[in-house]
């Protein structure tokens, strides 16, 4: 299974998310709620001496959310805390994605917060990073 695959199958077991149809790939749906998973461009990689490598991606979790009464934004907050305690639990249970090669960690590397709004809703953003050990296929 590809990583960004093994990555959107894992997030649909997170039972906050029920109410996302679908979590979208480098684009954020318009209407809310959604959710979309981009890849970031920088990878830090570790070589071993066996010549496999220890590689750590990151990646963004958007959240497009109502807010524009205050009982709405302080239900986003609530959502999101539960999506990180989510993200958290899974690391401690060592309940990794399936990505092909055998995962060490899943981590948040910041908490979620508001990168932008407009009228009626705004985006949140939670940043991921998985580190997995590549040369040796799972």
């Amino acid at each position: 299974m590809s990583k960004i695959k093994g990555l959107l199958e894992w997030f649909k077991t997170c039972p906050e998310i029920e109410d996302i149809t679908e979590i979208d790939v480098s684009q954020l749906a318009p209407e809310d709620p959604a959710a979309g998973l981009y890849k970031q461009p920088t990878i830090t990689v570790q070589k071993l001496i066996d010549g496999s490598e220890i590689r750590t991606e990151t990646y963004y979790l958007l959240f497009l959310r109502p807010m524009n009464l205050r009982t709405e934004r302080v239900d986003n907050e609530e959502y999101l805390e539960t999506v990180e305690d989510w993200i958290w639990a899974q690391e401690l249970a060592e309940n990794y994605p399936d990505i092909g090669y055998p995962v060490h960690s899943i981590d948040m590397s910041n908490a979620f917060y508001m990168l932008s709004r407009t009228e009626d809703s705004a985006a949140y953003q939670f940043t991921v990073s998985i580190t997995y050990e590549r040369g040796v296929k799972k």
